[in-house]
């Protein structure tokens, strides 16, 4: 690429596209542009989203599986198949859960229950317990 007859026109290219979405992506302080794409955090948005137990799960728990570092060796991401199914299941409930409340599905009593049970927090260490 860096040596590419294109280089300069597709530089140029780049700078526009940068340039047109910047102001999308300034931090609160007004000093630069932020270096991810969510204003706030993935905690904050995952208490916003009533799901925090699936970031817990799925970014706080596994997140030295995709970011190495030193302090990967301080997280343990393995997982033995119960608490695999358990996630499965508790990901699977909350979605029937958001789909009852916005769609408002007709379900039996008993999935209800089910449904409903998922919505307390079963992770007493979770941020929103």
């Amino acid at each position: 690429v860096a040596s590419s007859p294109r280089r300069t026109e597709g530089q140029a290219r780049l700078k526009e596209g940068y340039d047109k979405a910047k102001n999308d992506y300034l931090r609160h302080s007004g000093n630069g542009v932020r270096d991810h794409w969510y204003p706030g955090s993935l905690v904050n948005l995952a208490k916003d989203l009533h799901a925090t137990e699936e970031y817990t799960w799925l970014v706080r728990m596994n997140n030295s599986s995709v970011h190495t570092g030193p302090r990967a060796m301080f997280h343990n991401a393995d997982a033995n198949a119960r608490q695999i199914e358990l996630l499965a299941e508790m990901v699977l409930m909350r979605g029937l859960g958001i789909l009852k409340r916005h769609y408002r599905l007709t379900l039996s009593s008993l999935a209800t229950e089910v449904i409903d049970a998922h919505s307390i927090s079963a992770f007493p260490g979770s941020f929103g317990a």
